[in-house]
């Protein structure tokens, strides 16, 4: 997490390791909701807040696959979009306040994380994203390639990358169709 926060990427602040009892203490990310809530909030997937959703999750994307940092468990679960105010009584509150006034995007759940020069990483980190993405948001295809294409702007090798995971896309299809 440190790491892909030196890279401009936000994240939650880690506070303690507790290696005695196992446990971590991070920072909690009040006036926020998952990105799953966000999209399942929007009216159509052509809402202005979707737009700016795309294109701040390929920025994040791209600058963790810049430091070579790997996620691993890319899903709409694992980044928070944080109001811009301060302080609300409910959830509803900050889903208005985010869609009218803007967020920030954080990363979140590195458990799985690792680092990686290959594309062949980076791309299956992208197919897990879309895999994700289209299941928990169906007929949401549009907006995801919209993503790939925020993407191939801001992350170095993009090319290599991208080409790598219509590789790992076309793989993917064959095991679903064939087993």
């Amino acid at each position: 997490m440190s790491r892909a926060r030196k890279n401009g990427v936000y994240t939650p602040h880690l506070i303690l390791v507790d290696e005695i009892n196992r446990k971590i203490y991070m920072e909690f990310i009040a006036n926020s909701v998952s990105v799953k809530k966000l999209v399942r909030s929007l009216p159509d997937y052509s809402h202005p807040t979707m737009k700016e959703l795309i294109k701040r999750l390929a920025s994040v994307i791209a600058k963790m696959h810049n430091a070579d940092i790997i996620h691993g468990d890319l899903t709409t679960s694992n980044f928070l979009a944080k109001a811009t105010n301060e302080t609300f009584e409910s959830e509803d509150k900050v889903l208005e306040d985010i869609k009218s006034k803007g967020f920030v995007l954080y990363a979140i759940d590195f458990g799985l994380s690792y680092m990686s020069r290959l594309a062949e990483d980076k791309a299956v980190d992208i197919y897990v994203l879309k895999r994700a993405f289209t299941s928990t948001h169906p007929g949401a295809e549009s907006s995801f390639e919209e993503l790939i294409e925020e993407y191939e702007k801001e992350a170095k090798n993009a090319d290599k990358i991208i080409e790598r995971y219509r590789k790992v896309e076309a793989r993917g299809r064959k095991r679903l169709a064939f087993g």
